[in-house]
């Protein structure tokens, strides 16, 4: 099992630490690592995820019963953590705990690391379930997080967040995706898909490395590590368990259990860090759950990989 286990975590995390270390190395490389991060958004992680669900969707129109239900159970249980956050933000005084609180629970980084981690380890079934899975998670994770923060902040520009929704380019190349079924277009030219094949070939290391890059530059000094430990610590929990129960309770097993449980084990994402500079609330807070919830991701994404190789706790 031992093999099996590192061919899947050591591609995952070392691609981040070369990411970590590439930035350590060369300090002036911001203008790179922002390029290579726009790409990974724009072009690479969305010709994945196209070619995924498309290769997986193309014989029919729409979603099939079995997926509609998984995320479902993704999404409900994701939900389940917001409204445990919400409710319990009155425990705490600070304005960025309660500003911010859902949003560091529920916001995981599940396509910059849940797709290329469902790659490395559950191959191209892993990688379609994991794209739908991340844009469901990231339009509710984002309309919640935002709800949260108008009450208790005000953006400092006017339109600088609820447009994000539609400026996801991962939700509309899942709707083309599963949209050109339903007008007859079951293959596209081979050519073109060899191309976009091409491009999503680069994806998962591209944004790993991204990933790993960005975490270099995080400044942990002034962090509330009393608030960020805990909710590191629950960004990663809470929503994997919360998605491996409501799963099971639909009776979804197999490789979508273990799929919906990684991508609710993923680190908070970088969105929560824009959204805490565009509101100006909680960025020390954020910086701080970030690293924590990237150093429990490690052991959580291990502990499932090794879970699903050697036992039956997925079905």
């Amino acid at each position: 099992m031992l093999p099996a286990l590192l061919a899947v975590t050591v591609p995952t995390f070392g691609l981040l630490g070369i990411g970590w270390l590439w930035r350590h190395l060369d300090p002036r490389s911001d203008g790179a690592v922002h390029a290579l991060s726009r790409y990974a958004f724009v072009v690479a992680l969305p010709a994945l995820i196209f070619t995924s669900v498309f290769r997986l969707h193309g014989t029919g129109p729409g979603l099939a019963r079995a997926d509609a239900m998984y995320l479902l159970a993704l999404v409900a249980g994701h939900i389940a953590v917001g409204i445990i956050a919400f409710t319990l933000r009155p425990l705490s005084r600070r304005t960025d705990v309660r500003a911010l609180a859902p949003t560091l629970l529920m916001f995981g980084s599940t396509a910059y690391f849940g797709i290329p981690y469902a790659t490395y380890a559950f191959g191209a079934e892993g990688t379609g379930l994991a794209a739908i899975g991340a844009v469901a998670l990231v339009i509710v994770a984002l309309a919640v997080g935002l709800g949260t923060l108008t009450l208790h902040a005000s953006r400092k520009q006017r339109t600088a967040s609820w447009h994000q929704l539609f400026e996801l380019p991962f939700l509309w190349v899942v709707l083309l995706a599963l949209g050109l079924p339903t007008v007859g277009v079951a293959m596209l030219p081979v050519p073109l898909m060899n191309a976009l094949d091409a491009v999503a070939a680069s994806a998962a290391p591209v944004a790993l490395i991204a990933l790993g890059a960005f975490a270099r530059d995080l400044s942990l000094t002034r962090v509330p590590w009393r608030w960020a430990v805990p909710l590191g610590i629950g960004k990663v929990l809470l929503p994997a368990g919360a998605s491996y129960i409501a799963l099971s309770l639909l009776g979804i097993s197999g490789v979508p259990l273990a799929v919906g449980t990684a991508l609710g084990a993923t680190p908070l994402a970088i969105t929560a860090f824009t959204l805490a500079e565009e509101y100006g609330v909680g960025r020390e807070l954020v910086t701080g759950t970030m690293a924590v919830s990237l150093i429990t991701t490690l052991f959580a994404l291990t502990a499932i990989t090794a879970l699903w190789l050697g036992t039956g706790v997925f079905g």
